[in-house]
């Protein structure tokens, strides 16, 4: 004879796509309560609408395996009146109290290149015109400083050698 009763146990999954971790974010945020969740399954690779609720104290599967590892996530599927899993990978949206949520990748941020850190030929210019107009009224005489002239006329080259510089500074 089968038994009936289910072990329970207290678990937070543990995804990997980015994808999964998002809808999963949504969902235990709103533990407990109502939400519907569409997915592509995997079976068949149709649209599955689930209404369904999760809870991080439900029955543990005898499968002998973690469910999240193939980014699944057990929940109680509210019309089937049983326990069923998402594919938190294959998420298409989920709507939570009327409001729908759609994932949206995001792409990866992109390294601000170092020479645009660089100031602009123009901005150097300033600078020493500044620096001119000061002294000038300061009564001061200077000759032009060749470090400022250099990098007026040779930005992408001061560039390769500063970044040798630091190169050899640091390595």
């Amino acid at each position: 004879m089968k038994s009936n009763s289910r072990s329970y146990v207290s678990f937070r999954p543990n995804f990997s796509n980015p994808l999964a971790i998002w809808a999963f974010s949504l969902i235990s945020a709103i533990e407990g309560k109502v939400f519907t969740v569409y997915f592509t399954k995997r079976t068949d690779g149709t649209t599955r609408r689930m209404v369904c609720y999760w809870s991080e104290s439900f029955p543990i599967t005898k499968r002998g395996w973690d469910p999240s590892k193939k980014q699944l996530l057990n929940v109680f599927d509210i019309e089937k009146g049983d326990y069923r899993f998402i594919s938190m990978d294959a998420v298409e949206k989920i709507v939570i109290g009327g409001s729908t949520y759609h994932y949206e990748e995001q792409p990866a941020p992109q390294p601000t290149p170092i020479n645009s850190y660089l100031p602009s030929p123009e901005a150097i210019q300033r600078a020493i015109n500044t620096r001119n107009k000061t002294n000038e009224l300061l009564g001061v005489t200077s000759e032009p400083d060749d470090y400022y002239s250099f990098l007026v006329n040779n930005r992408e080259s001061s560039f390769s050698h500063l970044k040798h510089e630091m190169h050899a500074l640091f390595n």
